[in-house]
Formats: structure tokens, C-alpha cells, sequence
């Protein structure tokens, strides 16, 4: 394509309008236009657009370019299909190429014999065992029309017969799957036969393919799908993706289930963002597709071993394409449900409890390293830490190689310190008197290092427990040092390691009891609250007696009769 076609559509049609389409909001700040980002979800606008220079820019996310990479980005097009839609809105003529405008003859066919069997199928549809077996699965009339369910009838030239009566040929029915060439010199004859078909759209809302399902027991498979054709690439695109970009962008979300009535189910209950492969297991084609559209889409898997198994094989099969602010979640169904039954028997706030339990990439990771080796063991760590290091070798990306491998190591020193025990806590006051005989300021350096975002919020409380000698003196010097250096959260363990200090915790949390005060961070913190006043009060005595009674003569709150109740007890 000549630079000067392209040129001509950059001067006919506006960026800043383009956007706006995407972005209502944008207004003028001088020179530029700026917007919350069209791209991923945020509450101050940092997308700038430069109309003069034709670019755009998000400072939070990073993505920058001009008004065909806008498009192709927004709407999941190929550069060609950008190129037209662009020429179009500029009322600018392409300069065909004899070999292109072949081509384009050739698709313009393809799609044409898919709509009219689109047609076909979905005026058969009304009176047919398709209706009835719908209606049985209680699929509104509004669901049927928006997804263009339609019926196949049981005969094996109906569709055959009636499309090359409108003019198609043969051999176009065969190649986009519609008919099968027949053994000995027989005739074709209709792929689909008996079954409730779904049309598959591609981001121009057009017909490339349709998905089969089975009326009769007697007949196989259960799904029968399109095979891959030129205008049909079943390993790159999504089911109902071209309906749900809308929501998806404004959510920020994308949901991937198993199946098209999942899909359709989920569309019914309000929501809308939800897309399913096409017969087969998700692809990093697929996760491609979708991250043009949003950065983290959760995977929806059965509850069962099988689900399991393949959340792993997802995980591994994106490993290579994983570049910065873009990954994955997962969540599996209860065992024996799908969206479609837990809906009908749960509600939304049943799978609201679902979707709100979601695992990131990294644990979904991590629980197949760890299947690797016993962690009560050296050979078995070994085992582990050699998995990890399989799993970060297939990472491209240089940087999320390193950020994966150290979230994977910490989870790795983790389960080393547990030995394999479920460790637990409870944040009740009652519950702290187990571990008697440990000072309460060594209770809370030793649970602030294993719950590093809880020692966050109480650094200067840490910084002023009374060690004078000894290894827990050692220990807080280097917590605050690290506090200090603002380092991330996963920087702790090797931060602990290369300074030598990571025995001296593992010996200190052994004599501690540790185990019985690990536990979600945010018990840990109401905890860790309560204990720290506890030890104000037992460090300070008479003058913090005074001042607990003054406090409960101003506020006599619940909290303020507990600690005069300490102070009390600690003055008998």
C-alpha cells in the first residue's frame, strides 16, 4: 500500500474523533486531548492525544501509537481490515491489486454462502427440536434472537440442495465446512444434520462458523464445529467475542467459559463479557485475541481433576507469550456445576463467590512446581526449585521471567519454613496465651517478618521493641532496613538470604512456635494490633494505666474496656 493512501487517510480523518468514539469524556488541556484510557481501567485520565502530530499516548499503560493502531487495537482488526475501515470513513479509494481483489472476490463468497446458511437455519428454527430443547433449558426469546440460534434439519441434502439453488458452488459449501464430499462418487452432502447450531461471528460481525449440538443420544459427537477455512481460524478467535468487546472494554474484565450455552447463560444473568473457545482447549492464539481487549481475563474450569489439569496446560501454553501488565486468572466451578446450573441454582451471588476466589497465573504455577517434590525434605525442595526454574526458562520476556521466578522462590521459602504443615492462627485474645513463655515483642518481630505487608503498616511500632542483644536485635535491625529501602514485597526473602539473617529468623520462628500465628494477613494485622497494645501496657505499667482509664472515661468504647481489662489484670 502506498505511503500516500495512508497519508491521505491520516489528513481526512480525525484521531481526536476516533478516540472520542472510545472515550466520551476527552476534553482539551492546551495542545492535547486527554482521557482516562480507553485501554484498561483507571479514574484520572493519563491518554493523551496529539492531534497536530498525529499520535497517542497512555502514561499509564504504556501503549502509544497512531489512529490505525488505535482501531486495529480497539476493535481486534488485521492491518488490511484497519486499512479499509479507515479508507471508508476518509472516502478514500484503495488501489486494488489484481491478485488482492481475487482474494477478497473469493472470501466475499465464502461469507455469503455462511449467511445464507445462517438463514437457513435459523428460519427452521421455530417449530424444530431445537425450540423444544431450549425452551427445556429455559433460554429467553431475546437470548435466542441476539445469538442467532437456528436448527439443522435431519436430512442429508437439505442445506446442500437449497444453497447451490441460490448459485453457490460445490467446492465453496466444502471449503468453509458446510457440506462433506460424498465416498464413491456420491454427492455431497450437509455437515450438520439434527442439531441446534450456533453462528460464530468474527469482529465485523460476519459468519465464519458454527458450532453443532446434538438433539438425538443416538448421535455423535455432542459439539460438532466448523473446520478451519479462509475466512474460519479456530485456534485465534473466541466465540461471541465480537458481542462482548463492548462490555469487556467498559468492565475491564473478560470471562472465558467452557461452553456457547455457558456463554448465552451468563449473557442472560447480566453478564455480558463472557467469550468460550471454540471446541477445543484455550490457545495462546486465543489469550492474544483477548488481551487486545482486556490485560487480565480470568479462565472459568471445571471443579474437578480434569479442571485442574487443564489450568495447568493453559498456564504452561502462555508462558512464552507473557510480556508486562498482561496475564491471566483462574477459577473453577463447584464440583458437577457450570455457569449455566450454578445460575439457575445459586444466583449471581453464587458465582460472585466463585469469581471473587480467583487464583492468579503464579498460583496456578506454583501448585504444579510443588507437586514436584516433598517439602519436608531436601531432595524434595531440590525437586521443587528445578520445576520452577523448567517453568521460568519458557518465559521470553526477560523481565517477567525474573518477577515470576521470585514470586515462585518465595512461595518455594514459604512452604520450606512451614515443612509442609498447615500452619494456622486466630486473631482472638484468648488464643494468645498458647504460646506462653514467649515475650510478646518477640511474638511480633517474628510474625512481622513472615507477613512482611503487615510489618508495612507498623513500621515505626517494630522500630521501637526493646532489643538490647542478641539475635532478635539482629533480626528487627535488618526488617527496618529493609522497610526502609521501600523494596518490594517479594524482594524480602533473598533480601533475608543474601544478608545472612535467613537461619537466624528460621531458628528464632522455631523456638517461637511461628505456625500458630501464620495465617491471611488480614487476621495477622488485627492481630498484631492488638498484641502490640498489649505490650505497650505491660511495658509502660502505671502510666499507661493512667492513661487506659482516662481513655475509657472520654470514649467507653468496646476496644477501650478491653485494655483497661488488661491493664487491670496486669496491675493484680
Amino acid at each position: 500500500m502506498h505511503n500516500d493512501v495512508i497519508e491521505q487517510i491520516k489528513q481526512r480523518v480525525s484521531l481526536v474523533d476516533v478516540v472520542r468514539a472510545k472515550a466520551p469524556s476527552m476534553k482539551r488541556k492546551g495542545r492535547d486531548w486527554w482521557a482516562c484510557c480507553p485501554f484498561h481501567q483507571e479514574k484520572t485520565p493519563s491518554f493523551s492525544v496529539n492531534e497536530e502530530k498525529g499520535f497517542y499516548h497512555c502514561f499509564g499503560c504504556g501503549l502509544h501509537g497512531d489512529i490505525f493502531s488505535f482501531v486495529q487495537e480497539q476493535e481486534g482488526l488485521n492491518f488490511p481490515e484497519t486499512l479499509k475501515k479507515l479508507a471508508d470513513m476518509a472516502g478514500v479509494q484503495l488501489p486494488e491489486e489484481p491478485m488482492q481483489q481475487q482474494r477478497q472476490d473469493e472470501k466475499a463468497k465464502f461469507y455469503a454462502a455462511m449467511a445464507a446458511a445462517q438463514g437457513m437455519f435459523q428460519g427452521q428454527y421455530k417449530h424444530s427440536s431445537a425450540a423444544a430443547y431450549v425452551e427445556k433449558r429455559g433460554l429467553s426469546p431475546e437470548a435466542i434472537a441476539h445469538f442467532g440460534l437456528g436448527y439443522a434439519l435431519d436430512s442429508w441434502e437439505n442445506l446442500n440442495t437449497n444453497l447451490q439453488g441460490q448459485g453457490f458452488k460445490p467446492d465453496t459449501l466444502r471449503e468453509v465446512g458446510l457440506t462433506k464430499p460424498g465416498k464413491q462418487g456420491r454427492g455431497d452432502y450437509d455437515a450438520f444434520r439434527n442439531r441446534l447450531m450456533f453462528p460464530i461471528y468474527d469482529m465485523q460481525d460476519r459468519v465464519v462458523a458454527f458450532g453443532g449440538r446434538v438433539l438425538s443420544k443416538d448421535d455423535e459427537p455432542k459439539y460438532l464445529n466448523s473446520p478451519e477455512s479462509p475466512v474460519f481460524y479456530k485456534g485465534r478467535q473466541l466465540y461471541n467475542l465480537n458481542g462482548a468487546r463492548t462490555a469487556i472494554r467498559e468492565t475491564g474484565e473478560a470471562l472465558v467459559v467452557e461452553g456457547y450455552t455457558d456463554v448465552i447463560a451468563l449473557w442472560e444473568h447480566g453478564y455480558k463479557h463472557a467469550v468460550a473457545p471454540l471446541g477445543t482447549a484455550i490457545t495462546p492464539e486465543q489469550v492474544e485475541t483477548l488481551w487486545k481487549h482486556c490485560q487480565l481475563p480470568t479462565i472459568c474450569l471445571d471443579g474437578d481433576k480434569a479442571g485442574q489439569r487443564a489450568a495447568a496446560r493453559v498456564a504452561e501454553r502462555v508462558l512464552p507469550i507473557l510480556k508486562p501488565g498482561y496475564s491471566l486468572k483462574f477459577v473453577w466451578m463447584p464440583q458437577g456445576s457450570d455457569p449455566d446450573t450454578l445460575l439457575r441454582s445459586k444466583g449471581a451471588g453464587g458465582l460472585e463467590k466463585v469469581l471473587s476466589g480467583a487464583q492468579s497465573l503464579e498460583d496456578v504455577l506454583w501448585q504444579g512446581a510443588q507437586q514436584a517434590g516433598e517439602m519436608n525434605t531436601g531432595v524434595g525442595r531440590a525437586a521443587v526449585e528445578q520445576a520452577i526454574q523448567d517453568i521460568v526458562k519458557q518465559i521470553k520476556h526477560a523481565d517477567v521471567a525474573k518477577h515470576v521466578r521470585q514470586v515462585l522462590k518465595d512461595q518455594l521459602w514459604r512452604a520450606t519454613r512451614q515443612n509442609g504443615k498447615k500452619q494456622r492462627f486466630s486473631n482472638k485474645k484468648q488464643d494468645i496465651p498458647e504460646v506462653t513463655g514467649v515475650p510478646l515483642e518477640r511474638l511480633l518481630l517474628i510474625s512481622a517478618c513472615h507477613h512482611i505487608e503487615v510489618a508495612r503498616q507498623y513500621e515505626e511500632e517494630i522500630a521501637e521493641l526493646a532489643f538490647h542483644t542478641g539475635p532478635e536485635l539482629t533480626v528487627q535491625k535488618k526488617l527496618c532496613e529493609f522497610l526502609v529501602a521501600g523494596l518490594a514485597d517479594d524482594a524480602w526473602p533473598p533480601y533475608l538470604e543474601d544478608s545472612g539473617t535467613e537461619q537466624l529468623l528460621a531458628e528464632l520462628s522455631a523456638a517461637t512456635l511461628i505456625d500458630q500465628i501464620i495465617t491471611p494477613a488480614t487476621e495477622v494485622a488485627e492481630w498484631w494490633a492488638n498484641t502490640y497494645r498489649q505490650y505497650r501496657v505491660r511495658r509502660q505499667g502505671p502510666a499507661q494505666r493512667v492513661a487506659a482509664l482516662a481513655a475509657f472515661k472520654a470514649n467507653p468504647s468496646k476496644e477501650n474496656l478491653e485494655l483497661l481489662k488488661q491493664v487491670q489484670r496486669r496491675k493484680s
